[in-house]
């Protein structure tokens, strides 16, 4: 919808030129920039005439950005596209706007969303028009028809888990440093299955050299367990530089960061959103059934209790730590129970030299040539046997 011009005093307009101008300006303030008067118990919006410059449809209630590169229409009216997922100022589009058309944005006040999302979460923008939960962002205030009811502009905690900056210090010949300062660290993070307490505190680590390299690697890992006993021991972490590069591809971490160097924009960070509060620590994709860690510069292999036994054990396995050696096969024996009638299973590790086909196991973790550590997260023995 574009702006009214005002009418020329004499004009046919009835019942006069100014009350005509007077509609004209309500208008045109319901559909731009500005704050819509409060009436009948509706919220203050504040909305932006916006052009859909792309050849899709941008439905009601998606969500959206302004396009920085385009450049605006003669009556100073933005191009917009989907947001994307680490967009820092978006809307939300108050009807359908169809390629090539205007229509209104709303950036601040009571939005409809074009989902149903739970009372009093938080969402961002998923990059293609709808919402994902975050600690922050869009607050969803209430449901009706199918739709949820959002508060856009009211914020809560940072959506990110760690918080990294680049700073410069001079040490005491006078060379220059870059430094990462690591802030808005989490009370705890996930670990080997279980939420621990982080040992984690806010530090700084001189990244000079890494950067010199181009780019920077951020992230924690897990350096031993305080007590050989995992059930009652907690993980020790650190952090980390280009966990990545030279290290051996058990060694478990998880980056949060990255640090790029620029010759004409500087240093640059790019960190890691999260959803559900938990940074997960593991050596694997998915839930593994085995972890491994370093312990005192030594590697270490962990299993917790594994409850996905074919068929159903009697009790669990036990969980254990073993070391790490070269050539290594951990597998998951199975035994019957005459006395009654049923079956118990344990963690056991062999060299593949000395391994015989004479117990009824699956392998679980093993590596051939100490370069790649392959995991079984099933343990169907009647299908790795009888099937």
């Amino acid at each position: 919808m574009a702006f009214f011009p005002h009418v020329n005093p004499g004009d046919p307009v009835k019942p006069s030129t100014l009350l005509e101008n007077n509609i004209r300006d309500v208008v045109n303030q319901f559909n731009a920039t500005g704050e819509l008067p409060v009436s009948r118990g509706a919220a203050n919006s504040y909305r932006l005439q916006c052009w859909n410059n792309n050849d899709y449809v941008i439905p009601a209630g998606a969500s959206v950005e302004i396009v920085e590169e385009t450049a605006w229409l003669t009556n100073g009216i933005p191009a917009i596209k989907f947001a994307s997922t680490d967009a820092t100022v978006w809307g939300v589009a108050e009807a359908a706007i169809t390629p090539g058309s205007i229509g209104s944005v709303l950036f601040g006040g009571i939005v409809y969303l074009s989902s149903l999302i739970n009372v009093g979460r938080y969402v961002v923008p998923s990059g293609y028009g709808g919402y994902s939960y975050s600690d922050e962002g869009c607050l969803i205030i209430g449901q009706i028809n199918g739709r949820s009811i959002a508060m856009l502009g009211q914020q809560s905690t940072p959506r990110y888990l760690f918080g990294v900056n680049v700073i410069l210090g001079v040490d005491a010949d006078g060379k220059t440093h870059t430094y990462a300062n690591i802030y808005r660290v989490p009370e705890w993070i996930k670990v080997f299955g279980y939420t621990k307490a982080s040992p984690l505190i806010p530090t700084v680590i001189d990244i000079t050299e890494a950067l010199a390299q181009g780019s920077v690697e951020i992230g924690v890992k897990i350096v031993g367990n305080d007590n050989e006993d995992i059930t009652v021991g907690n993980p020790v972490c650190q952090y980390v530089i280009n966990g990545s590069q030279g290290s051996r591809p058990l060694q478990p971490w998880a980056k949060f960061a990255t640090i790029t160097m620029s010759s004409t924009a500087g240093a640059k960070v790019s960190a890691i959103p999260y959803n559900n509060g938990v940074f997960d620590i593991d050596g694997f994709s998915g839930v593994p059934s085995c972890w491994s860690y370093y312990n005192n510069g030594e590697i270490k292999i962990v299993c917790p209790e594994t409850y996905a036994i074919t068929p159903n054990i009697h009790g669990d396995v036990p969980q254990a730590i073993f070391d790490y050696v070269d050539n290594y096969i951990l597998y998951c024996v199975l035994s019957y129970n005459d006395a009654d009638s049923t079956y118990s299973a344990a963690w056991q590790w062999s060299d593949i030299t000395t391994m015989t086909n004479t117990e009824m196991y699956i392998p679980v973790l093993y590596n051939y040539n100490d370069d790649k550590m392959t995991a079984k997260t099933s343990f169907n023995f009647f299908a790795y046997y009888l099937l």
